[in-house]
């Protein structure tokens, strides 16, 4: 009986280990990519510390690891709002947990890396841009990840497995917004990242209406993605790490989230900050990206095309990437 009972204690204490996480893992863009990555993790509210070892991928025994210590705090901005079940049941999120963030500097570009936090036996990878600016991104937006019809994501990720198929491994990802379905079902974010792609690629994206969303509109918050990614916090005032710019080879990309931009003095901030990104960072190319279509597919008629067309002219934007429709 004692035993039991002790088998029973030493059972709880494995859950109870294996619940501290890392989990929600995923590696964004540094500001400028050929030398910096951010990653984003989180644990739960009773570990202590998070700690990263990385070094190069073809590095077989770790010898030339680092370690970095990450910063951490409390994010509760997902706790108790209204979700469902991946069984379809309604329920409220239980999401209390500590946010650890992390920037690698000083990498050698286009290099392939490998990392692994310290709770978890799971090595994940990472490529740093090239110099050269020879380099493939995949684009993908729009499958709304939901946890009773996992289905959605299986062919998001299947999608990727396909571009992998036709054109080989990419140096990063480019997601377009509405990745989840509710950005507030803080389970949605952690069960779509627990895929491969998360764990082999760089990710930069942009905040969908859907990822600013809990269910019914209930809640409407660029928290949602911000506490879900480590982007450059290098946007303007109640965007930053949500708007952001990052440089990419001889690429500049600069990132917009458009639930800030309904209003005309929200777009007037953005459009501001917009020119002088682009006027401080001059590059052989620059890409624009936001959630929000350009053109409406269905009847060709503009949507933010006539928004941002002169401007984009007036700065030299070369390439305007969007979603939505």
């Amino acid at each position: 009986r004692v035993m039991s009972i002790f088998a029973i204690w030493a059972v709880a204490c494995c859950v109870e280990m294996m619940a501290v996480g890392p989990f929600t893992v995923i590696a964004n863009v540094g500001e400028d990519a050929s030398t910096t990555v951010r990653l984003n993790w989180h644990t739960d509210v009773d570990c202590r510390e998070g700690v990263c070892r990385y070094t190069f991928a073809d590095d077989w025994d770790w010898s030339e690891a680092r370690s970095m210590t990450a910063q951490r705090e409390l994010c509760t901005v997902f706790d108790s709002i209204y979700s469902k079940t991946a069984d379809g049941k309604d329920f409220y999120e239980s999401a209390r947990f500590i946010r650890n963030t992390l920037e690698l500097d000083s990498l050698v570009p286009g290099t392939q890396y490998k990392y692994f936090i310290e709770g978890d036996n799971t090595i994940r990878y990472f490529k740093t841009a090239p110099r050269d600016n020879n380099w493939t991104a995949a684009v993908i937006s729009d499958f709304h990840a939901y946890a009773p019809l996992p289905a959605r994501t299986r062919a998001a990720m299947d999608m990727l497995a396909t571009l992998e198929r036709c054109n080989g491994e990419f140096d990063m990802v480019l997601h377009v917004g509405d990745i989840i379905a509710w950005g507030g079902s803080y389970s949605f974010w952690r069960e779509l990242y627990a895929n491969e792609p998360f764990e082999k690629y760089v990710w930069a994206g942009v905040n969908g209406n859907h990822d600013n969303m809990s269910r019914g509109y209930a809640h409407q918050s660029n928290e949602f993605f911000r506490y879900t990614n480590n982007n450059p916090l290098n946007g303007y005032e109640g965007e930053m790490g949500v708007c952001y710019h990052f440089t990419y080879g001889n690429t500049l990309f600069v990132m917009l989230n458009n639930e800030s931009m309904k209003s005309e003095e929200g777009l007037c901030k953005a459009q501001q900050w917009v020119r002088q990104v682009i006027a401080a960072n001059p590059h052989r190319f620059v890409v624009v990206m936001e959630h929000y279509q350009w053109f409406y597919g269905n009847t060709g008629e503009s949507s933010q095309y006539e928004r941002w067309r002169q401007l984009f002219d007036e700065c030299g934007v070369d390439l305007a990437i969007a979603a939505n429709n």
